[in-house]
């Protein structure tokens, strides 16, 4: 068995691939005659720590335990007491380790937990997830998913700078930033999903024209087109209602007109 896993990562840029010598060098290869777990294999004296109450783990000690019970991989299955292990990291925005509880509430059936936990995981850009956080949204309600979303925008640390980032937009009347944070938000780029702050965004890029914005919210709109009577309505109608308000109260046309060198 041929295993290149080097210590710390590499980047598989053309540098390390002038001569074989180099890549052999940064891809640090081990030959074996039976399969290895590439380092996931627990330390005994530190999986008996784990089992014990994990106390005097930090956290990434904590994290590398879990993930080893709870997929059987570097220390037998044992979904219980890996998920003991990760869950209030994932509670602390551990974004590996909400990826971890997100799998793991979703195998017993607990989607709304499931959601919470994948929406932490994709802001925080895990690879994988992307592909769970659809799949569990096509399991809860609309009225359900909407409030989780926006629980968790709720709780992410980085809301305050978001939320001054998107008034400053609005102030200078910059559209490009305005259609830019839809898209992030819609995606779950980088922070917590939400298609109502999404929605609300993308109106007022639509509003100055803008053909990207208004497609985005088109494309929000059909997400719930055979949601009726199950809350998005009622979401939808408030943020059109906030972005009216900004865009009239606020002064933004005021901006945006002002910016497109006056009214035509």
């Amino acid at each position: 068995v041929l295993t290149a896993a080097p210590e710390g990562g590499v980047w598989l840029d053309s540098s390390i691939f002038q001569t074989p010598g180099q890549a052999i060098a940064a891809l640090q290869p081990r030959f074996s005659s039976a399969p290895l777990a590439t380092g996931a294999v627990i330390d005994p004296a530190l999986l008996s720590r784990a089992l014990s109450g994990g106390e005097n783990l930090d956290d990434a000690e904590r994290l590398r335990v879990g993930r080893a019970l709870l997929t059987g991989v570097g220390a037998p299955l044992a979904a219980a007491e890996g998920f003991s292990l990760v869950e209030p990291l994932a509670a602390e925005w551990n974004a590996e380790a909400a990826a971890l509880v997100a799998e793991a509430n979703a195998a017993k059936g607990n989607i709304e937990a499931a959601y919470a936990a994948a929406l932490r995981a994709q802001a925080g850009k895990v690879g994988g997830v992307a592909a769970l956080v659809p799949r569990l949204e096509g399991q809860l309600s609309p009225g359900t998913l909407l409030m989780v979303q926006e629980r968790i925008l709720s709780e992410w640390s980085g809301r305050d700078d978001w939320r001054a980032a998107r008034d400053a937009a609005e102030a200078e009347g910059d559209i490009a930033m305005l259609r830019r944070m839809a898209s992030d938000v819609t995606a779950g780029r980088g922070m917590p999903r939400s298609y109502v702050q999404g929605y609300y965004l993308a109106s007022l890029a639509a509003a100055a024209g803008d053909r990207i914005g208004l497609r985005l919210r088109e494309r929000i709109d059909a997400r719930f087109e055979d949601a009726a009577g199950t809350g998005w309505e009622e979401a939808r109608s408030a943020a059109a209602a906030a972005a009216l308000e900004t865009w009239t109260s606020g002064g933004l046309a005021g901006r945006v007109v002002e910016m497109a060198g006056g009214p035509e």
